[in-house]
Formats: structure tokens, sequence, C-alpha cells
């Protein structure tokens, strides 16, 4: 089995479709190169605090709960793209409440 894992730059991205966009980039190029599962690294789903504005992301209690009520949606999108590329992805990991 082919692991892939990346640094993954936590970005600020403009809204859900950027995400998807970003995400489905990494996974089509992992799997373009083989790979079959695909590792995201710990916290990268702390990236979906952007979301709910500069504010909420700059504060610690507030993007750890904004980030938890987003998580369904992120494991959702995150399972969708593994299978559409036929890979196995493990998420990045966030708080959840």
């Amino acid at each position: 089995m082919k692991i892939a894992a990346a640094c993954y730059p936590i970005d600020w991205i403009g809204g859900y479709f950027g995400l998807v966009e970003k995400y489905d980039a990494w996974v089509a190029e992992a799997a373009d190169e083989g790979a079959e599962l695909l590792v995201f690294p710990e916290y990268a789903a702390m990236e979906l605090a952007c979301f709910a504005g500069k504010a909420v992301s700059a504060d610690l209690t507030g993007s750890m709960a904004a980030v938890s009520e987003m998580l369904p949606a992120y494991w959702d999108m995150c399972a969708e793209l593994a299978r559409r590329h036929g890979v196995y992805l493990l998420t990045g990991s966030g708080p959840c409440r």
C-alpha cells in the first residue's frame, strides 16, 4: 500500500468551494501518484475557522467552537473526495464538543 503524507499549508480560504478545490487538488495529486491512503496532518481542520471570520479565527475558544460545528460537513466533504478518487483518506483532526 502506498501512503501519501505531506506538509499541508493552513491557508485563509475564501469560502467552502475554495476548500473543496484545495482538498480536491491535494487528493487528486496523491491519487495520480498511486497513493491509496492519504493522511492529512493533525488539526488540519482548524482551517475551517476562517469561515467564521477573522475575529473568531483569532480567538482560540471561538475558533475551536466554530470548527467543532463544521466538522460533520468537513467529514462529508472528505468522504466524497475519497470516493471520487478511489482512495482512503484520514482527515485532519479538529476539536469536537
